[in-house]
């Protein structure tokens, strides 16, 4: 069990606070995050698998997820990763910035919006490499040929030919600018996350179907325009295998 601990790092049961890693402070270790709210999670390193249960009006990015990410009970989030999977269960209205290996899976989910991973931090190319996981899509949302794995959605509550209607991928005009963050920026406090992101991309759940596979091609080749800009600084809380619960 103590071994267990050593190669796990856990943060739980905690509110309005802001958590900060850099390069080197996790080094491929699993994370849990458990019962959060209001919180920031930035994990800009790379991670052996992350497991996220009880999250609620939370921001979380992550820089490379070494295996699979398996989110729980999540309500009102915007997640940033990059994974060889994704598993989403249980949850509403959670907005993906995703790279993934393989067809994310949805299970009792509902309005849940997916877009490609848009985080670059000194070190982002040493961890994927490190992390297997390929390319990243660029900035119009391309992933080599044909229609991304992001993209490629599988919800195993829904078997109709119908598209499924728990999940849409974000057109290009709602999506935000790509994030370029600097560890040594994000030291000044504000306050909960806004998640504005979220709340203008929910715009989208009113179409009547997600893009489908032939037509997302055509939708990816489209030039993204111009978005807001800025970035709010973050408080940062800093913490050590020690600070494990």
């Amino acid at each position: 069990q103590q071994q267990q601990q050593q190669q796990q790092h856990t943060i739980r049961d905690s509110r309005n606070l802001a958590f900060t890693f850099a390069s080197g402070e996790l080094q491929g270790r699993d994370v849990v995050l458990c019962n959060l709210e209001g919180c920031r999670v930035f994990l800009l390193d790379r991670v052996g698998a992350l497991h996220c249960h009880g999250l609620h009006h939370c921001e979380v990015l992550v820089g490379a997820v070494a295996s699979s990410a398996l989110l729980y009970d999540c309500c009102g989030c915007v997640v940033t990763l990059a994974a060889k999977q994704l598993r989403l269960h249980d949850s509403r209205e959670v907005l993906l910035h995703l790279h993934t290996l393989s067809k994310p899976v949805i299970e009792r989910s509902s309005r849940i919006l997916f877009a490609p991973y848009d985080l670059s931090y000194t070190d982002l190319d040493e961890h994927w490499a490190e992390a297997a996981l390929g390319q990243p899509a660029t900035s119009h949302g391309q992933e080599g040929d044909g229609v991304a794995e992001w993209s490629d959605v599988q919800d195993f509550n829904w078997h109709r030919r119908q598209a499924s209607p728990n999940w849409r991928v974000v057109p290009l005009d709602l999506r935000r600018l790509p994030l370029q963050l600097d560890i040594a920026q994000l030291s000044c406090g504000t306050p909960p996350p806004a998640l504005l992101d979220l709340e203008r991309c929910l715009v989208c759940m009113a179409q009547t179907s997600p893009p489908q596979a032939e037509e997302l091609q055509e939708v990816l080749k489209v030039a993204r325009p111009a978005g807001q800009g800025g970035e709010s600084c973050v408080h940062q809380q800093r913490l050590s295998s020690q600070d494990e619960f």
